[in-house]
C-alpha cells in the first residue's frame, strides 16, 4: 500500500472530518439505466431537429473542404487543457490528503475524460473517475469523491467570469445592435441569476432524502466549498487553471469554427457564443454533448449570421476532438488497469 502524503499545508486546512474506511466503496451503478435511456432519447431527438435544417450533401462539402490544419491545432489545444485540469484537481486532492504524485493526478484526470463519455456527463464521470482512482491507490473513495467535488467548484466560477467578458467584449464592439432579441445587459444579468439557481438546486440535492449520485455531489460540493473559504491560495490557483482551460477549451471550438469557414469571421461580435456552447454541451442530458452542442452552436452561431450548416460542421469537428481525447482516455485506463494487476 502506498503511504499517504506528508500534510504541508496549514493546520486549519485540514479536513476535521475522521478519515473513512478505505475499504467502503461506493456502488457500481454511477449513473442510474433510466438517466442514461433518457440521455439517450433527448439525443435522438436534439439531432432530428438539428437535421431537418441541414442538408447532408452540403454538410459533407464542408467538411471535405476544411482547413485541417486548423482542426490539429483545436486537438492540440484541446490536449494541452488536461495540464491545468490535473493540476486543479491535483489542488483538490492535497486538500483532501488523497494525492499520489502530478503523474497519476494527470494520468487520471485523461482516464476522466473517457468516463465523461462513456458516463454521460460530468456527475457520473467524476465519480467514476474518483472512485477508480481511489481503489487504483487504495484511498478512501469518500476523500477522492469529495476532491471531485472541490475541482469543479473551483472551476464552476471560471466559465461565468469568462462569459461575461467575453459578452463584455462583444457588447462594446457593437455585436448585439443588430439582434433586438438579444441585449448585453439582460443576458449578463441572466448569467448572474444563474448563480442563486444553481446554489439553491444543490441545497435542495443535499436536504432531500433520495439517494443518488447527483445527491451525493451537491452534498460533497457545498461540503466542500466551505472548506475552500478557508483556502483562499488553493482556490486562487485552482481558478487561474479553470481559466487556462476554459481559454482551451474556447479557443479550440473557434479553431473548429475556422477550419470549416472561408470567408473571414467576425470574431468579436461571435467570442460571446463560444462560453454558452461550451456550458451547454457539457448538460448530462445528451451523450457527450452530441445533440446540445449542435443545437446551441446552430442557435447562437446563427444570431451572428453563421450559416447553419457550418456551425454543425464547427459542431461534429468538436465532438471529434472530444473523442479522440477520450479514446487517449480509454488507452490509459487500460493501462493502468494491467500496472494494478
Amino acid at each position: 500500500m502506498i503511504p499517504p502524503p506528508r500534510w504541508d499545508f496549514e493546520p486549519d486546512m485540514r479536513p476535521s472530518a475522521p478519515a473513512a474506511d478505505p475499504s467502503a466503496q461506493p456502488k457500481p451503478g454511477w449513473v442510474s439505466t433510466k438517466w442514461k435511456l433518457l440521455c439517450v432519447a433527448v439525443t435522438i431527438v436534439a439531432l432530428y431537429l438539428v437535421f431537418r435544417r441541414i442538408h447532408i450533401a452540403t454538410l459533407l462539402h464542408i467538411l471535405g473542404s476544411m482547413h485541417v490544419g486548423w482542426f490539429i491545432g483545436a486537438m492540440i489545444l484541446y490536449g494541452i487543457m488536461f495540464l491545468p485540469a490535473a493540476f486543479r484537481w491535483h489542488l483538490a486532492l492535497h486538500v483532501n490528503d488523497a494525492v499520489i504524485s502530478p503523474p497519476a493526478t494527470l494520468a487520471f484526470s485523461i482516464i476522466g475524460h473517457f468516463f465523461y463519455l462513456l458516463l454521460f456527463g460530468g456527475a457520473g464521470g467524476d465519480a467514476a473517475k474518483a472512485t477508480v482512482y481511489g481503489r487504483r491507490y487504495k484511498l478512501p473513495i469518500p476523500r477522492t469523491l469529495t476532491s471531485v467535488s472541490l475541482d469543479r467548484l473551483m472551476g464552476s466560477g471560471a466559465l461565468i467570469v469568462v462569459a461575461i467578458i467575453a459578452f463584455a467584449i462583444t457588447g462594446t464592439h457593437g455585436g448585439f445592435a443588430e439582434t433586438k432579441s438579444l441585449s448585453i445587459n439582460k443576458s449578463a444579468w441572466l448569467l448572474l441569476l444563474l448563480i442563486p439557481v444553481i446554489i439553491t438546486a444543490l441545497i435542495l440535492l443535499k436536504r432531500s432524502h433520495h439517494e443518488s449520485i447527483f445527491r451525493r455531489f451537491a452534498v460533497a460540493f457545498l461540503e466542500g466549498g466551505n472548506r475552500l473559504i478557508r483556502s483562499p491560495k488553493i482556490v486562487l490557483k485552482g481558478f487561474f487553471c479553470s481559466l487556462l482551460m476554459q481559454l482551451a477549451i474556447n479557443v479550440s471550438l473557434a479553431m473548429n469554427l475556422q477550419a470549416v469557414s472561408h470567408t473571414p469571421l467576425p470574431w468579436l461580435k461571435l467570442v460571446w457564443a463560444f462560453p454558452l456552447i461550451t456550458a451547454i454541451s457539457g448538460l448530462p442530458v445528451t451523450v457527450a454533448g452530441i445533440g446540445a452542442r449542435d443545437g446551441a452552436a446552430i442557435a447562437l452561431l446563427g444570431w451572428c449570421g453563421i450559416a447553419a450548416a457550418d456551425a454543425e460542421a464547427m459542431s461534429l469537428l468538436a465532438l471529434c476532438v472530444t473523442v479522440f481525447w477520450g479514446l487517449v482516455g480509454g488507452i490509459v485506463l487500460w493501462r493502468e488497469s494491467s500496472r494494478a494487476k
